[in-house]
């Protein structure tokens, strides 16, 4: 390896009505969750596809 630090890729799936959505989320280097870290889901009402992911990691820290 180089040294080279990339950004972890996190897959959130959520559900709204009963229907389930799948979300991605790029973090940076540093900051990976881990399975079971608590994700906020803030969708649109009307097309709950459009949502925003925010990440409350273990260590405190929120992206």
């Amino acid at each position: 390896m180089d040294g080279a630090i990339f950004p972890y890729i996190v897959r959130v799936r959520y559900t709204v009505d009963g229907k389930d959505y799948t979300k991605l989320k790029w973090l940076p280097a540093g900051s990976a969750p881990h399975v079971g870290d608590l994700a906020q889901v803030s969708y649109c009402e009307a097309k709950p596809k459009k949502a925003k992911i925010s990440l409350v990691l273990r260590d405190g820290f929120e992206s």
